[in-house]
């Protein structure tokens, strides 16, 4: 599981135990934003979890790449 991931869920397990909001964000160590993102998602009934293809992508090949490392 991310790191990232893992963080939601600690905020979710900590916002149902009804702690405030800038306690969680320094227990779990996320901003109070991250906080109120992860309590909306709760609170309109949509998954947690990272959106599926986000983040950057990979911008050198693989095959570029590994040819790159390889000694000429």
């Amino acid at each position: 599981m991310a790191s990232q991931e893992t963080k939601r869920l600690k905020v979710s397990t900590l916002l149902d135990a009804d702690l405030k909001h800038k306690d969680i964000a320094s227990i779990v160590g996320v901003s109070v934003a991250a906080v109120k993102h992860v309590a909306k998602a709760k609170r309109e009934g949509k998954d947690i979890k990272r959106k599926e293809g986000s983040g950057r992508h990979c911008s050198v090949s693989n095959d570029d790449f590994i040819d790159e490392l390889e000694p000429h």
